[in-house]
Formats: structure tokens, C-alpha cells, sequence
């Protein structure tokens, strides 16, 4: 009869723990896009920075 009740409890146990699991997975994928999209950005502002540069160079010939 107790064999039911502790059974239950390592399912539900281990269920949370799977839960857990793939809740911080899902906040390091997170982190991970949001590394990216900061990466691009970076990227972005330096190649427009790169065209000013350029344009002024031009201007100045």
C-alpha cells in the first residue's frame, strides 16, 4: 500500500525536476538570442559608423 504514494511522489518529483530543467533551458536560450541580437547591433552601429567615415572621406577629396 505505501508503495503507491512513494512511487507518485518520485514521479511528481521528477517531473518538477523536468520542469525546472527545461525552464532553464528555455531562460539560456533566451540569454543566448538576446547575446545575439545585442551582437548584431554592435555590428550594425560599426558598419554604420564605417559608411560615415567613408562618406566624409569622399567629401573631403
Amino acid at each position: 500500500m505505501n508503495a503507491v504514494p512513494i512511487r507518485r511522489h518520485d514521479r511528481e518529483k521528477r517531473s518538477k525536476q523536468e520542469r525546472r530543467r527545461a525552464e532553464l533551458e528555455r531562460q539560456r536560450a533566451e540569454q543566448a538570442e538576446q547575446e545575439l541580437e545585442a551582437e548584431r547591433s554592435r555590428a550594425e552601429q560599426e558598419r554604420s559608423r564605417a559608411e560615415s567615415a567613408e562618406r566624409d572621406l569622399e567629401r573631403e577629396r
